[in-house]
């Protein structure tokens, strides 16, 4: 039997994340991979909204550490290839959170005529995390739908 075939290959992508109450946390998240060094098959987005209440990270200096997704208030990430996948609706907004920080940028999906505002998308979308292109180039945010206090439509 093989040693490895039950390792499923994952890349670590570097992240900036914000924890309530730490504070900001860089560190690496663990994505699957379909190849070692290749393009990661998961996207981050994809990692926080699974059911499995916790995240490991790879904090400085190797640490390994299990954020509980509740408190994780927003990441940030840089990723051109994210930003270059088509998407049939372009939602632009301001989005204010907890803590006082504000994002401008659009969220990019594919999504039913009916469900094509953004208030649809806040509302019935039951992802707990939702992603923001940020205005500045290549820059990802995934906000927990649960710190947002307002959400401002912006055409």
């Amino acid at each position: 039997m093989v040693e490895h075939a039950w390792v499923v290959p994952k890349a670590l992508k570097q992240v900036r994340m914000w924890i309530h109450p730490e504070g900001q946390v860089l560190a690496g998240i663990y994505l699957v991979s379909d190849h070692p060094g290749e393009l990661p098959a998961e996207l981050p987005i994809d990692l926080l909204n699974q059911p499995a209440p916790f995240l490991a990270c790879q904090c400085h200096g190797g640490e390994l550490r299990f954020y509980n997704k509740n408190a994780l208030v927003r990441m940030e990430y840089e990723s051109e290839d994210e930003s270059l996948r088509a998407a049939d609706v372009v939602l632009r907004g301001e989005f204010g959170l907890m803590d006082g920080s504000v994002f401008v940028g659009a969220i990019r999906e594919n999504l039913p005529p009916e469900r094509r505002r953004l208030l649809d998308y806040l509302n019935v979308n039951v992802e707990r995390f939702i992603r923001v292109f940020l205005e500045e180039e290549a820059r990802v945010a995934l906000i927990n739908k649960a710190y947002i206090v307002r959400a401002i439509p912006r055409d």
